[in-house]
């Protein structure tokens, strides 16, 4: 291919891409219980406050509330039952509204100074209601100068009762009567009327039976009824003192009232008996929508929903996912309504409220490493779906996590505890009691500490490097010095560069800087987890020098009776030292060098002091190691790898391991899961980790948990490797092997491969009957080696061979599928470390995942992902954004258009268009894998008669570059297989001549090709690569 030659056509094609895509389901049908709707996105900062809800029938619905911080007042209206909500109507001058209704030919909306509108156009135009009366007053005022209207009752489009406050201490009940007489009464102002005033009353709510039949609510438990159309209002007797805020009727004679403190009253006899109801809640319930005299909710603050179906006698509280004020409710059925409140709050049920929620799934947390003490507290975000407010819980660790925050159903926030120490889980669980849990979500490393510093001073001046020695330092993200300098001590200080060299060493440079004060110092390393190690005293010498001076202290591990030696100059007649607290006893002293002996019986970390005369000395903190153990042994680590996301069985082999009744294993700092201990042998269970290779360090700890003996230390011990990395690893060494299968006698070969080098030629099976097909090369049992994945494409039968290295160690039968299916490829999809089957319908065009464990799906794990357009042919499988789970490549067979999907499981993340690259081009995709070791798979792309490779780098699902990578003009060499053949993370090419048989590979960096080297020959072409 011409390099300057794009390899991606402009614009993709829109059509194919809808073949891709299922229209999306109405939300309200998504999952039970109460379900979250969202408006259009706000800017940030920005929110939706909703006030009042109003339905027409199941699919046709509208909402009215305000945007903070703007104050802009909105009506928004869906049509497809909530699954798109629309704003209608917005305004930055209407004042708010409380309350809205919806007939089917018109809408009414009322609310604070007056406001009251109508609209008979969907909400593009709103009239404002006005009476007959000329200038002056002018418009006429509903509830009063300046008042407000927080109760409406539409008995129909032109009947109409309103219920508020008029801004002057009265409560007002408004009514629209067209066909009453202008004249009768006098405080007419045709077609409304004035009908109640209560000094000092507030009316909250209203309800109609009719056109003549009303009742008005309000504060302190007011009642009021009229019957005859409005000529006349008499009070009822409520039985409490509880202001009432929303009032609904059923008929003449059934009406239900709610208010304060969870008050609800019933009556069944037009009011004449108010009957307390039990809602078994003190929050204030705002609103209530009835469907009939069995059926209500009740709404109201901290997220409160009531349902009843037996006409109140119990009700029954449902999960709202909020702890919000929920401010209105609206019922077209037994099974469909909407309830709306503060804080972007739109719910909707399609079962009555009374389902159950899908469980909530954690896919992350970030960030996903913390200090066992980190301070200040850090906050860790939680990504995954189904999470839900109101009483949500978060647990890392088992422990409870504190100040959660819910920003959407797939987004939350809380403040680590502190105190753990390994990998933890994360758990959140929602107020109905389910949970989702992220296993090993969180790495909680130690407090790091330091073991000594050298040298212990240097000229205040600089220009020269401290070595620190500790624990715990990889993660060390800032370095100073401090001093001290009295008024406060150690106020003064000092940011220094830094380079960590290790999880025990980092080195610090003092740059020149001649107005740096000399004195006693502390060198303070803070982590990236908020957590703080102190190494000193380093003392910054004067112009000059300073007397007495300390060089060096040796040992600095033993027990009692340990002879220390301290070197130095000008060490006065009367100098001592104290190990550990305790004074130590001099055995010599001159001017350059005390020698003690070690007289304390503590075992761990501990200062050395230097007292020059009584009054001036020195101390070293945390230098001296005591006691008399000694360090463990190390002498083999099995496997020597392992995935990033962690949770590797790892052996750990040698001697010293059960001297203390704690031990501490880190790989490359992080600390491990110690799940057996013996004196010669440690299993563990690995920290999640990025890719690389770490150190691996065994330390025995004391009964504070510090270390009692020096470390074991095996540099470069252990490879945490990106999931994708394990391509046909059949030995577990992290290198990827060749199999071989003769098309027509069956005989089964294992290549074991060490880079281009070829092991060993192992024979594994002969399998005659060739309708058995190797059909997966993935780890089905997730012990780190490949099994073998068989299909009979006569029967449909599955088996599966368990391997270790090429001996079959298990042949189980894992079902019978219909040949309309065909297996289209193996992969982690579900990120548990076994690999999973992708089911395509050859004609359907059907995919299904099957999510196994080992022969079997899991319970619940032959899963239904989509129907796809059978033009589009899966062309590999392969982690594209990182997330150790598999993701699928498709390509269109003849259009050429290709698209990833990123998977987490059978749950389909994301769909993004790559390019375009049509087969009639001779470009053809031979391998999904990851070329640059950075965790994600690219795309390798050969051309049939050219003999050009090309590598698509890829980020997400998108194509973020392309490189050419070399061209082999020899057509009949073609591209075999992928794999990590030399262990380094990062994928290389398998070639083989299809003619003379000669296998060669290519050990890769990226597109960048290290070497080519000839493996060996395979003259008998029946035998091919299985891949």
């Amino acid at each position: 291919m011409n390099a300057s030659i794009s390899f991606i056509r402009a614009a993709a094609r829109l059509g194919v891409c809808l073949a891709f895509l299922a229209a999306p389901a109405s939300v309200i049908a998504q999952g039970g219980g109460w379900q979250v709707q969202n408006l259009p996105t706000l800017p940030s900062g920005s929110t939706y406050h909703l006030t009042a809800v109003s339905a027409v029938n199941e699919t046709d619905a509208w909402i009215a509330g305000y945007i903070y911080p703007s104050r802009e007042v909105f009506v928004a209206r869906t049509e497809d039952g909530g699954a798109a909500w629309q704003i209608v109507f917005q305004s930055a001058t209407w004042p708010t509204i409380n309350r809205m209704t919806f007939l089917p030919e018109v809408g009414f909306v009322a609310g604070t100074f007056d406001l009251f509108k109508s609209t008979t156009d969907g909400g593009v135009t709103w009239n404002q209601e006005m009476g007959n009366l000329p200038v002056p007053p002018g418009e006429w005022h509903p509830v009063g100068p300046g008042g407000h209207i927080y109760g409406l009752a539409v008995a129909d489009s032109t009947h109409i009762w309103t219920a508020g406050w008029d801004g002057a201490g009265a409560g007002v009940v408004f009514h629209r009567k067209p066909e009453r007489p202008q004249s009768d009464p006098i405080n007419s102002n045709y077609p409304w009327w004035l009908e109640l005033g209560t000094n000092n009353v507030g009316m909250y709510g209203i309800a109609a039976a009719s056109q003549n039949v009303a009742w008005a609510v309000g504060y302190q438990g007011a009642i009021w009824k009229t019957s005859d159309g409005g000529n006349g209002w008499g009070p009822q007797t409520s039985g409490t003192g509880a202001s009432l805020y929303d009032v609904v009727a059923i008929d003449a004679n059934t009406l239900w009232a709610v208010g304060e403190a969870g008050t609800i009253l019933k009556t069944t006899d037009g009011g004449a008996n108010w009957v307390p109801q039990t809602s078994n809640t003190a929050e204030n319930l705002r609103r209530i929508a009835a469907l009939d005299a069995s059926t209500a909710w009740a709404v109201g603050t901290a997220g409160v929903i009531l349902h009843t179906t037996d006409g109140g006698t119990t009700w029954e509280p449902q999960w709202s996912g909020t702890r919000v004020t929920l401010t209105g409710v609206t019922a077209v059925s037994a099974m469909t309504a909407w309830v709306v409140g503060e804080s972007n709050t739109i719910l909707a049920t399609a079962d009555g409220g009374s389902g159950v929620w899908a469980a909530p799934t954690v896919t992350s947390v970030t960030p996903d490493v913390v200090g066992e003490y980190s301070y200040p507290y850090i906050t860790l975000t939680f990504s995954g779906s189904g999470f839900r407010g109101g009483n949500l819980g978060v647990t890392i660790g088992g422990i409870t996590a504190s100040d959660v925050v819910l920003i959407s159903p797939t987004l939350l926030q809380a403040t680590a505890p502190i105190g753990l120490l390994g990998t933890v889980d994360a758990t959140v669980t929602n107020e109905d009691g389910q949970s989702g849990t992220l296993p090993g979500a969180v790495v909680y490393l130690p407090t790091p500490g330091t073991t000594g510093l050298s040298p212990f001073h240097g000229v205040a001046s600089g220009g020269y490097q401290v070595t620190i020695n500790g624990f715990g330092l990889q993660e060390v993200a800032q370095a100073r010095i401090s001093l001290d300098i009295p008024d406060p001590p150690y106020s003064w200080y000092e940011d220094l560069p830094f380079t960590v060299v290790s999880p025990l060493q980092i080195l610090v440079t003092l740059p020149v800087n001649a107005s740096r004060p000399a004195g006693n110092a502390l060198f303070v390393l803070t982590t990236a987890q908020n957590q703080e190690a102190y190494a000193g005293t380093f003392v910054l010498d004067p112009p000059g020098g300073s007397s007495p001076i300390v060089g060096a202290i040796s040992p600095l591990h033993g027990g009692v009776g340990t002879s220390v030696t301290i070197t130095g100059t000008g060490f006065p007649p009367s100098a001592r030292a104290s190990i550990c607290g305790i004074p130590a006893t001099t055995q010599s002293l001159s001017s350059t060098e005390l020698v003690v002996r070690m007289n304390s019986p503590h075992v761990g970390m501990c200062d050395v002091e230097l007292d020059y005369d009584g009054v001036n000395g020195i101390t070293f903190y945390q230098v001296f190691l005591a006691g008399t153990l000694a360090a463990p042994v190390i002498s083999n680590i099995s496997p020597p790898a392992g995935a990033v996301d962690g949770g590797t069985a790892v052996t750990i082999s040698g001697s010293g391991f059960t001297q203390t009744a704690s031990i501490g294993v880190t790989f490359g700092g992080y600390p491990a899961t110690v799940t057996s201990k013996t004196s010669t042998q440690l299993v563990v269970r690995t920290p999640h980790h990025q890719a690389g290779t770490v150190d691996v360090m065994v330390v025995l700890l004391n009964a504070d948990q510090k270390p009692a003996a020096p470390p074991a230390v095996v540099p470069n011990g252990f490879l945490f490797r990106p999931a994708a990395a394990a391509w046909s690893d059949f030995n577990g060494d992290l290198k990827s092997d060749i199999l071989w299968r003769h098309d027509t006698v069956g005989d089964v070969w294992l290549w074991p491969m060490d880079g281009a080098s070829k092991v060993s030629d192992t024979y594994v099976r002969t399998v005659a009957d060739t309708n058995w097909e190797i059909r997966g090369l993935g780890d089905q049992d997730g012990n780190g080696q490949a099994d073998l994945l068989w299909r009979n494409a006569a029967s449909g039968q599955l088996y599966l061979w368990s391997m270790n290295g090429g001996t079959p160690v298990g042949e189980i039968f894992a079902g019978t599928v219909d040949l309309a299916y065909e297996i289209v490829g193996t992969g982690d999809f579900d990120g548990d470390g076994k690999s999973d089957i992708l089911w395509r319908h050859t004609t359907l065009g059907d995919l299904w995942i099957w999510l196994m464990d080992g022969a079997a799906p899991k319970p619940g794990g032959e899963v239904y992902v989509d129907r796809v357009d059978p033009g589009y042919v899966v062309k590999g499988v392969g982690d594209l954004n990182g997330d150790t789970k598999a993701d699928i490549v498709w390509q269109h067979a003849t259009l050429g258009d290709v698209w990833t999907w990123t998977m987490n499981g059978a749950t389909r993340l994301g769909e993004v268009y790559v390019g375009t690259v049509a087969p009639a081009t001779g470009y053809h995709i031979q391998g999904v894998a990851d070329f640059d070791g950075n965790g994600k798979a690219d795309l390798v792309w050969w051309h049939e008669t050219r003999g050009e490779v090309w590598l698509w780098e890829i980020n997400d699902g998108a194509l973020v570059a392309q490189a050419w990578v070399g061209t082999v003009p020899d057509t009949n060499y073609q591209i075999a297989a992928t794999g990590d053949y030399n262990g380094d993370t990062k994928a290389d090419l398998l070639w083989r001549n299809e003619v003379n048989g000669e296998v060669w590979v290519w050990l890769m960096a990226g597109s960048t090709k290290l070497s080519e080297t000839w493996v060996a020959t395979v003259p008998d072409r029946r035998y091919r690569i299985i891949r």
